[in-house]
């Protein structure tokens, strides 16, 4: 379903990404682990299409993300700056980006009132984004990312915020998207949350892969110098 070949990225002549080949497939979480300034958050903005690769290939559902909008439509994101509106109240935005993604008035409805009683956020619902707290704002961004049933997850530190509720209401949610058949990448410096949640764990360093542990070997992923 995603699939990059020799995927490399340089910001003037800082290489962040350096000849990366992936293959990830649906009924699977990812975990994408490895210290500050490892490519992480450069490769997630390759999948999604904000971001080109200097060379290789990247396909997501066969197309490339970066040309096809389309694709982009399908992709749940949530990044360390998401783009929001503070202006708007949590239910505007919400309603906004069900609509942007194409769901009808009913399940606009249905998929709010669920995701809000996950997160527990029918009290904040009213309030204006930008009056709300880091942690209260991240449960909306992760109900946007949630918000259309998409078959491609990539969260960007998504533990970041939230307590222990929280963060095993998100545990369950991510569970759900894979029994569904949907593939979610997550990067984060969390480990147990990465052990508990991930099928396979991806560790980058110097923008390389240098590890791939598949479910059966993600309780050796420790506090190493190529994960913090």
């Amino acid at each position: 379903m995603i699939e990059l070949q020799r995927v490399s990225k340089k910001y003037d002549e800082l290489v962040v990404l350096k000849n990366i080949n992936l293959d990830m497939y649906p009924n699977h979480v990812y975990g994408l682990c490895g210290k500050n300034g490892s490519g992480k958050t450069t490769l997630i903005n390759i999948i999604i299409g904000i971001c080109t690769p200097d060379e290789g290939i990247v396909r997501v559902f066969g197309k490339d993300p970066a040309k096809d909008w389309k694709i982009r439509q399908t992709i749940g994101t949530l990044q360390e700056e998401n783009i929001y509106f503070p202006e708007l109240t949590a239910t505007e935005f919400l309603w906004w980006v069900g609509r942007l993604r194409r769901l009808t008035d009913a399940q606009c409805e249905e998929q709010m009132k669920m995701l809000s009683d996950t997160f527990n956020l029918n009290h904040k619902l009213d309030n204006l984004i930008g009056s709300l707290s880091y942690g209260m704002r991240r449960k909306v961004l992760l109900a946007a990312a949630f918000v259309a049933k998409p078959k491609l997850l990539l969260l960007d530190e998504p533990s970041n915020g939230l307590d222990y509720d929280a963060t095993e209401s998100l545990c369950n949610l991510l569970s759900e998207h894979r029994q569904m058949g949907g593939t979610a990448i997550i990067a984060s410096h969390n480990l147990p949350f990465v052990r508990k949640i991930c099928s396979d764990v991806i560790v980058l360093a110097n923008g390389k892969v240098t590890e791939q542990l598949t479910a059966d070997k993600i309780n050796t992923l420790s506090l190493s110098r190529n994960t913090q």
